[in-house]
C-alpha cells in the first residue's frame, strides 16, 4: 500500500470535505442506531482525501457515532458495550485500509470501479473483522444475512449519496466563477 494517493486523483476539495463526512455520519448513527454508515465513510474518504486526512476522518466519525450511541441512544456502559464500541472502531479502521488496497490495485479504472471495488473490500473486511469479535464477546446472530444485508445496504445508499454529494461539491469549488452571459450577448456571437 502506498502513503499518499497519487495528486491526479483527488478531486480539489474544501477543507470542510472531512466534517461533511463525520456529520452524514453523525446523522447515520442517529437515524439507524446500530447501523453507521462507517464503510461508507471509510471508502468515501479513501478516494477523495490523502491518508492522513481520511484516518483522522473515520476516527473522527467513529467517536461521532460512539457520542450518539453513548449520550442520546443510551447505549449500555458495560464491558461488552465498550468492547464492541472499541471493535467498531478498529473495524472501521480495517475497513479503510482494505478499501485503499482495492483502489489502489486499479490504478487508472474509472470512478465507478472504484467505488464499487473499494466498497466491496471496506464492507468484507470490516464484516469479516467484526465477525471475529463476536465470537469473543457474542453476538454472533447479529451476522444472519437479513441483518448483514441491512448493513450493506444502510452502507450503499450512503456511499452513493456522499459520491453524488462529493462530485457536486468538487465540481463546484474547481470550477471557476463567472458572470452569466446576458441573452442578447449569446445571439450576437
Amino acid at each position: 500500500m502506498t502513503n499518499s494517493r497519487p495528486a491526479s486523483r483527488l478531486l480539489p476539495m474544501p477543507a470542510h470535505w472531512p466534517v461533511a463526512l463525520v456529520l452524514a455520519s453523525t446523522a447515520g448513527s442517529y437515524v439507524f442506531a446500530c447501523i453507521a454508515p462507517l464503510v461508507a465513510i471509510a471508502t468515501i474518504a479513501t478516494i477523495t482525501t490523502s491518508r492522513r486526512r481520511a484516518l483522522a476522518t473515520v476516527a473522527a466519525a467513529w467517536l461521532a457515532n460512539q457520542t450518539v450511541g453513548y449520550g442520546l441512544l443510551d447505549y449500555p456502559v458495560d464491558a461488552n458495550s465498550l468492547g464492541w464500541g472499541l471493535a467498531i472502531g478498529a473495524a472501521s479502521l480495517i475497513a479503510l485500509l482494505a478499501a485503499e488496497f482495492a483502489i489502489d490495485r486499479l490504478g487508472r479504472a474509472g470512478s465507478a470501479a472504484r467505488h464499487v471495488a473499494g466498497f466491496g473490500a471496506a464492507f468484507a473486511a470490516y464484516e469479516i473483522s467484526l465477525f471475529v469479535v463476536s465470537l469473543a464477546l457474542g453476538g454472533t446472530e447479529s451476522f444472519s444475512p437479513a441483518i448483514v444485508a441491512a448493513a450493506g445496504t444502510v452502507n450503499a445508499v450512503a456511499l452513493t449519496a456522499m459520491a453524488l454529494l462529493h462530485r457536486a461539491v468538487a465540481t463546484g469549488s474547481a470550477a471557476p466563477a463567472r458572470a452569466p452571459v446576458p441573452p442578447a450577448s449569446r445571439q450576437a456571437t
